[in-house]
């Protein structure tokens, strides 16, 4: 079974929470409550107040490195048909595919079930990160 875990960006104040196991995320159409037990309160409101928070779900796979992935997160890998070609890519959910995975440039869709994948930022805090050559 997977673990069922999320992070939250905060767009207003430029931060990353990550939430703990204790604490959830919950989702019901225009409407979420995120709890920080951490913080001390539960932040509760309607889609308005929540376009300040992007939320990202872990996607149950460790990097090769043991670094957990998430949604948004910025990783870097090389090509399973040309060893000789390396990439940057952020970490999507295909609603397609019922699944996460990393799409580059020329379109092509990559699962995130290989060896060599390794997170190396995500697109909030390192956004220059795809615009570099890996």
């Amino acid at each position: 079974m997977r673990t069922i875990k999320f992070r939250v960006w905060d767009k207003q104040n430029k931060e990353m929470i990550n939430l703990r196991e204790a604490e959830c995320a919950t989702t019901m159409g225009s409407h979420f409550a995120i709890v920080f037990e951490e913080y001390g309160h539960t932040i509760d409101g309607d889609k308005e107040y929540f376009d300040r928070f992007e939320l990202m779900q872990y996607t149950g796979l460790l990097d090769k490195n043991g670094r957990e992935i998430f949604e948004r997160d910025v990783v870097s890998f090389q090509s399973e048909h040309n060893p000789d070609a390396h990439y940057r890519a952020v970490v999507e959910w295909s609603n397609d595919n019922a699944g996460f995975h990393v799409n580059i440039n020329n379109g092509q869709a990559y699962s995130l079930i290989f060896d060599e994948i390794q997170v190396i930022g995500n697109i909030f805090e390192n956004p220059e990160l795809l615009n570099q050559e890996s």
